[in-house]
């Protein structure tokens, strides 16, 4: 099972965002900070999320793992 290293925030729960080396926010294509965290990829698409399979390893965070998991022991809530 995975577990998260990174949660986007730090011990007094302010968040924590990721930056270059020389400290300045990186930012998504919208122009938006990006959280430094491994519970979720947002940058994967439905079509890819329908076929987790297929996702290299390198792009799974720990909600992409969960679905592997469930599709793996074929878990009732996660229908094919």
């Amino acid at each position: 099972m995975a577990v998260s290293e990174r949660g986007g925030k730090n011990n007094s729960g302010e968040y924590k965002f990721k930056t270059d080396s020389k400290g300045k926010f990186i930012e998504n294509k919208q122009g938006n900070p990006i959280l430094d965290q491994d519970l979720v990829n947002y940058e994967l698409t439905k079509e890819e999320l329908e076929n987790i399979d297929k996702v290299a390893s390198d792009d799974v965070r720990v909600a992409e793992a969960f679905i592997q998991f469930a599709k793996q022991q074929k878990l009732p809530f996660w229908g094919d």
